[in-house]
């Protein structure tokens, strides 16, 4: 805010615009995957958060920094959370609970180690000289994505089975007498 002598609401636009575009783009980045796969998905994400951490630093202004960072680390987060939540589906195919565990609490020991390293380095340097600190580890940390296997058959059988089973359910909407009431009932079936 003191920056670009900004207002908070004008402010607090920079995480909404992050937030939305990673939301919004979950579908068509899951389609990305199940095409791609999730090691050029882990590249990608964090390459794409990395350049949205540097380009914000270098923002003159509030509006470069709603383009410049929060679409393109939207994109970024888009891509690591929606690998996250599909890996996690193949690695526990038949622990249930574990997988409800996992994707459940899967960002927020990394949000409260995250937050507390961002305000310690941030207290140390101004908020750009962090971006460019975190931007340095998340290209870093898309090497990790070269460790993965190329061939993850156990994940691309999961997405193929999933896709499978999601052809054989049909959707019926039934409108009772009521108007106000509708529901989808979905039940088994091929087209």
């Amino acid at each position: 805010m003191d920056s670009f002598k900004e207002s908070r609401e004008r402010t607090a636009w920079v995480s909404s615009i992050t937030m939305a575009m990673s939301l919004f783009l979950g579908p068509a980045i899951g389609a990305f995957i199940n095409r791609f796969g999730c090691r050029l998905a882990t590249i990608i994400g964090c390459l794409s958060c990395s350049l949205a951490l540097v380009l914000g630093s270098l923002a003159p202004n509030i509006m470069v920094l709603y383009l410049a960072f929060s679409v393109l680390f939207g994109l970024g987060t888009s891509f690591t959370y929606v690998f996250l939540a599909s890996y996690c589906d193949s690695l526990f195919q038949q622990e249930e609970i574990h997988r409800s565990w996992v994707r459940n609490s899967r960002s927020r020991p990394g949000n409260n180690d995250l937050r507390s390293c961002f305000t310690s380095v941030s207290g140390r340097f101004d908020w750009r000289n962090t971006f460019l600190i975190f931007a340095g580890v998340l290209a870093l940390s898309s090497l990790t994505g070269l460790f993965q296997d190329r061939n993850d058959q156990k994940t691309d059988n999961f997405i193929d089975q999933k896709q499978e089973e999601f052809h054989e359910i049909r959707l019926q909407f039934i409108c009772v007498e009521e108007p106000e009431i509708c529901g989808a009932v979905g039940y088994g079936g091929s087209y």
